[in-house]
């Protein structure tokens, strides 16, 4: 009920950071009072039920962004979530960043198995899931019993396997189908299939596919910055005014037209509404002082945050420390989401 699908996946790529600092306050706390008067097997069990349980809120919310479709706020929650590891590493060290990785990981295995379940591949998603959730709680009995070194070495090669089998088992799958159903109808293309591709052609569309769109935006809003030109019928007073306050508030439709290039088997010129990146939308409407205005709010609170988090890492409040971190995510995602 959010209006679009690109909206949604904004709204996602901003909560998924979120819900992992929920996960490892969680953690944190519960690992806290580990090794009390209780059998290791059953704070194996227990941890690998919580776990399980944050891993399976998070593939929810995962699942919603992969069917909005939308490349900007999934490079964004990428972005957010790396962010965030590699601020728990620095801060909190190797205990607490193995935990919310593995957390991660299954989560993104739980959401990957849920598309094959729904889509031509059940037996792969029950697969992917079974074998995902094994290697994990393997992971969790490993944790305290060898060092860091051998457990990385060990995840990397437990998420390897799973990645490949993720890919090659579908891949010989559509080529048996293939063959089988030469003669045969076309059959509509599988969810992960979709995703896939999608995610694919994100490398594509950096380097070549926006000169049809999104640059064309991008380079009559330079435009309209460096020339600020005015409309011809009216007379512009303090000339030297405009770049600095720009043509105001929701008025990049308008004097987009201004330099609008013709559509193509169209007669009529581009008519977009927004610059598809903020900050240079900023400066088209609000001027020199909208556009640093608004990138102060990002790159203030941004340095703010990871200088604290970099200056206090080893003393403070872990949970301010936690909140500290999330908020970098939330506000790196966000920024990069908002730029395409």
């Amino acid at each position: 009920f959010q209006g679009n699908a690109i909206f949604v996946g904004a709204v996602l790529s901003m909560t998924l950071p979120i819900t992992v600092v929920g996960a490892l306050l969680a953690l944190q706390i519960e690992s806290g009072v580990h090794w009390n008067p209780v059998s290791k097997f059953a704070l194996w069990k227990r941890d690998s039920i919580y776990i399980f349980f944050w891993a399976v809120i998070v593939a929810i919310q995962l699942l919603g962004l992969t069917f909005t479709f939308s490349r900007g706020p999934w490079s964004g929650a990428a972005l957010a979530l790396l962010m965030f590891l590699v601020l728990v590493l620095v801060s909190f060290g190797w205990s607490l960043f193995i935990r919310i990785t593995l957390v991660l990981v299954l989560s993104v295995l739980l959401a990957v198995s849920f598309l094959y379940f729904q889509g031509n591949g059940p037996w792969i998603g029950i697969l992917l899931a079974s074998m995902g959730a094994a290697a994990i709680s393997f992971t969790l009995l490993m944790l305290e019993r060898f060092s860091r070194t051998i457990l990385l070495m060990l995840g990397s090669l437990t998420a390897a396997l799973i990645v490949g089998l993720a890919i090659i088992v579908p891949s010989a799958m559509s080529v048996q189908s293939d063959v089988e159903q030469i003669a045969a109808a076309p059959v509509a293309e599988s969810t992960p299939s979709q995703v896939g591709e999608r995610i694919s052609s994100i490398r594509a569309e950096t380097l070549g596919g926006f000169w049809s769109g999104r640059t064309s935006h991008w380079r009559v809003s330079w435009e309209l910055i460096k020339d600020r030109p005015w409309f011809e019928f009216d007379d512009l007073q303090f000339t030297w005014l405009r770049p600095l306050v720009g043509y105001g508030p929701d008025l990049f439709r308008y004097t987009y037209l201004l330099r609008s290039p013709p559509e193509i088997l169209s007669p009529f010129p581009l008519e977009p509404d927004h610059a598809h990146n903020f900050f240079i939308h900023q400066m088209v409407e609000q001027g020199i002082f909208g556009g640093l205005a608004s990138l102060a709010l990002f790159v203030s609170v941004f340095g703010i945050t990871v200088h604290s988090i970099i200056r206090n890492r080893n003393m403070g409040s872990n949970i301010n420390r936690i909140l500290m971190i999330g908020l970098a995510a939330v506000i790196a995602g966000r920024a990069l989401e908002m730029m395409v």
